[in-house]
């Protein structure tokens, strides 16, 4: 039976989805990431971070839609989707309401927003959204969203979906036979100021959907 999941750290043989020759992008190890899809019928392909896998400038529509023609290249041959994670600029006034939904929010050049079909953005809660959800502000760095920027293939949705930090607990090994701890993220269903539950004053605003849990 093959393996279900396959990973790259980059530690040791890092992976480079071009290079820069006489200033010119060219592709490097697209050939080697398309063979590995083919042979491992691999379906999905996760990019993280994307800048770490070029050599060109982030502000550069040229170059970075040379880096996103490459990745969509090799969607179009091989048939699996690719999930490129890119940074945000940095929120105005440490508010990230700017990130919500907004494609505009990407790092550098808008290149990437008009090759990728679908888009989005990934954010911590704000002081907005904590008051809405009855969330104390010293609590809300626990919550972070994902909400909809760019749907090209299907109708947008302005929906935000909220999941909470928190600690799994996985197997024992011979160093520790308590098991180690990794963070995970739990989904959660928000409840608005105006459906506070019961549960409010122990649990906050916002409580797990029903049969939801968290899995590593």
């Amino acid at each position: 039976q093959k393996p279900l999941l396959f990973m790259n750290s980059g530690e040791e043989d890092r992976f480079r989805i071009a290079r820069k020759v006489e200033g010119q992008i060219k592709p490097l190890d697209m050939k080697w990431a398309i063979q590995q899809i083919q042979q491992n019928n691999i379906k999905l392909m996760i990019v993280d971070p994307l800048v770490s896998t070029h050599p060109c400038n982030e502000n550069d529509n040229g170059e970075m839609e040379a880096i996103a023609d490459m990745y969509r290249t090799i969607a179009q041959i091989t048939g699996c989707a690719v999930i490129l994670i890119h940074h945000t600029k940095k929120p105005q006034d440490a508010d990230s309401s700017g990130h919500e939904g907004n494609m505009d929010t990407l790092r550098g050049a808008s290149a990437l927003s008009g090759v990728a079909r679908i888009i989005a953005t990934f954010f911590g809660m704000s002081a907005k959204r904590a008051k809405e959800y009855n969330i104390p502000d010293n609590m809300r760095w626990k919550y972070v969203g994902l909400m909809m920027a760019k749907a090209n293939m299907s109708a947008a949705t302005s929906d935000v979906r909220w999941f909470e930090k928190i600690g799994q607990r996985i197997g024992q090994c011979n160093e520790d036979m308590d098991g180690e701890e990794v963070g995970v993220l739990r989904p959660l269903s928000p409840r608005r100021r105006s459906r506070v539950h019961k549960n409010f004053r122990s649990r906050g605003g916002i409580e797990p959907p029903s049969g939801a849990h968290a899995t590593p």
